[in-house]
Parts: structure tokens; sequence; C-alpha cells
């Protein structure tokens, strides 16, 4: 078991791990041909008085090193992952190499304790400051669009090429904006101006990558409106906090509605069209 203090990293904003490294030195050998696994503990522990009966609990396996040969030298972790995971504020309480085998002879690797410096664990990270913000792209229907059949879906990227895209910070709406004030439709013949009109559905997040999360509108009706209007809202940050400050809006019309939609070009230009 190891634990870093990485309060020097994250006392900084907008820090991104590129890649961090745990190394440990094998000092005595044991059997070839074993598989130990870089746990992320998951409770605080006391390096004086933990035993094996007393180990805190620890996840899964963020990377796995296989003993090859009988000789000493260095096992190389890549926990770039659950360093990353640690700068955006889980509970760092350090890392498990764990070998769930029994039956062997197993190999030593040296502690902090070690006399001389130069074998003892490691931890080595690479880090940039990220002050980019999320944007959104792959609009569908696009920016625009007309003649959009009613029965669509509305999909569109939300992306993060370095932090990723904090989930909890999306927050979306889709509106009849066919009377609304400043909508840019045809009012002769239909009165004043209208507020626009909430359109109702599901909101689908599929978030598998955090750096190109997609997601998926389903209205509970058919989309029926001359200017209908998406909008993510400006709080929308990635995982460091930054946010895109502006909302990220686009507009389009609905097939067989006669309509008199204007490019909203935020979306467009903030989507690098």
């Amino acid at each position: 078991m190891v634990e870093f203090d990485l309060s020097e990293l994250t006392c900084y904003d907008g820090v991104y791990v590129e890649e961090a490294l745990l190394e440990v030195y094998e000092c005595i050998i044991g059997a070839s041909g074993l598989t130990f696994g870089a746990y992320k503990i998951l409770e605080d522990w006391d390096e004086a008085t933990v035993t094996w009966g007393t180990q805190p609990q620890w996840s899964y396996t963020y990377e796995d090193y296989i003993v090859t040969d009988s000789s000493p030298g260095w096992w190389e972790f890549d926990i770039s992952e659950l360093c990353r995971e640690w700068v955006y504020g889980t509970d760092n309480y350090g890392v498990s190499i764990y070998y769930q085998g029994s039956g062997c002879s197993f190999p030593y690797v040296y502690s902090s304790d070690y006399s001389g410096t130069s074998y003892r664990p490691k931890l080595t990270v690479d880090y940039c400051f990220d002050e980019e913000t999320p944007y959104g792209d792959g609009f569908d229907p696009q920016d625009g669009e007309t003649d959009v059949p009613s029965d669509s879906n509305v999909v569109f990227h939300l992306c993060d090429e370095l932090a990723g895209i904090d989930v909890d910070t999306i927050h979306f709406s889709i509106e009849d904006t066919s009377r609304a004030p400043g909508a840019g439709g045809n009012f002769v013949g239909v009165g004043d101006p209208m507020p626009a009109r909430h359109i109702a559905g599901d909101l689908e997040i599929d978030d598998d990558d955090i750096h190109d999360v997609v997601c998926t509108f389903d209205p509970d009706d058919p989309l029926d409106a001359d200017v209908i209007t998406c909008t993510v809202d400006g709080s929308l940050a990635d995982m460091l906090g930054n946010p895109v400050g502006d909302d990220i809006v686009w507009s389009f019309s609905v097939e067989g509605i006669e309509t008199a939609v204007q490019d909203t070009t935020w979306g467009v230009i903030k989507a690098g069209f």
C-alpha cells in the first residue's frame, strides 16, 4: 500500500493530469509470471498500524503489471485515470498493489522506509493547465436546418478534449419559439408575439466517453413548430470547473410548416464549422 501527498498539485486551479506513473522497485526475487494490480484504496488507513487483517477496502484495478523474469527492477503502473480522479476532488487514500493468487513465492519491493531515496516508491505526474471550455458539436438537426421530419429526435455532442465534460452541469431546454419576441417568425394575422412554448420529452446522456458526451432528446409528441430553439445552458463545465459561459443555442424548423428560421450562428461558430 502506498499513498502520495498531492497537495502541491491540487492547490492550483485548472490542473489536468496528462500522465501519472506509479513505480515500485522489486528488491527480493519471487516467482515470475505473477500479475499484480494497482487498486484504488477506498478508506483511510494508518501506515504504522495497518496489517493484512485490517487492510482497508479497495476497488477495481487501474493497471496490471506482470513479473516476467527473476531479476530486480522497477514495476510501473499507469494510474493516470485515478490521479485525475484525485485532482477532480475524489478522496485520495492511495493505491494497493495486490496479487490475488496463492501458493507461490512472492517478491518484495522497497517501501518509503528504505534508507536510500533511489529505490523508494515514486509517482511521476505530467500535467498542464487546462483553460479551454467545453463546446457543442454534431448538431442534428443542424442550426438553421429546414424541413426536419416531425418525428425526429434532437442529437448533439458536448466535447472537451482534456478534462472532459462534467455531466452534472448539463442543462438542456427545447422550445417552440415561433411567436416568441425576436424569433423572426411570421406574425402576420396571428396577433402579438407569445412566450416560448416548452417542448416535453426525455434527454438521454451517453457519457461513456466524457470527452465526447452524446445527448439525445426524444420528444413526447411530434415536433410541429415554425421555429424550434434548443439551448444548453452556459453553466455547462468541464471536470475542472471551466464553464462555457454563454448558452449554446441552435434553431431549426419542421417539414411542411412555413418558416422564417434564422441561423443563430452561435452554435455553428462554437462548434468550429
